[in-house]
């Protein structure tokens, strides 16, 4: 409200009010939260809990800086320095997963075998990442549509095993078959969808 070159903003207030800030002491903001456009909560602790506050904060700087092996005042560049570094082996370790992936692609190309024009091959881990598994199946999918894949993966306490397939195979082969059938041989449970099935067994077969 007001006039156009000098509005102001006039909200009900609740609270304790003081004839000065002198009388709170030391006033810390600890957080600024966008609530939607235009509004701004400012969240902040005074007296000694502020005292306390910036005592823990400078603690944390202590310890960071004792992780990073740099001075107090060197710490936001070591922390830079450190995160180049993570992004640099996040590079390598993502140029070294591909590389597996296309070592494990022709692999299982080398296994596959064809039944009436659909091809059949597997691959077999030992606690393989999840996120690994189903990269690897996509990247081979898409390099051989027209196959049934099978992945083994032997993790602590059994056998997990997925069978995936593209959307092209899906209309000739059921996949839901496929996992009953599995299922009864290895003694375990699981089902699927349309492409994809996950089964466990607690057996630990070769």
């Amino acid at each position: 409200m007001g006039p156009d070159d000098s509005p102001y903003d006039v909200e009900a207030c609740g609270g304790m009010h003081v004839s000065s800030t002198g009388e709170i002491g030391l006033i810390k903001i600890v957080k600024v939260e966008k609530i939607q456009e235009g509004v701004v909560r400012f969240i902040f602790t005074t007296g000694r809990h502020a005292l306390n506050y910036a005592e823990s904060l400078e603690d944390s700087i202590n310890e960071v800086s004792e992780l990073i092996g740099s001075g107090r005042e060197d710490v936001v560049k070591g922390i830079k320095e450190l995160l180049s570094d993570v992004n640099k082996m996040e590079g390598r370790i993502k140029a070294l997963t591909r590389k597996a992936i296309r070592g494990d692609i022709a692999e299982a190309m080398d296994r596959e075998t064809t039944i009436n024009g659909v091809g059949f091959t597997y691959m077999e881990y030992e606690n393989e990442d999840r996120n690994y598994i189903q990269e690897f199946a996509k990247e081979y999918l898409s390099a051989r549509p027209n196959t049934v894949l099978l992945i083994v993966n032997r993790v602590g306490n059994g056998t997990e095993y997925m069978v995936y397939l593209s959307p092209e195979t899906a209309k000739r082969v059921g996949i839901r078959e496929l996992m009953a059938r599995l299922n009864v041989s290895v003694n375990g449970k699981g089902g699927g969808s349309t492409t994809y099935g996950q089964g466990f067994t607690q057996a630990n077969r070769r």
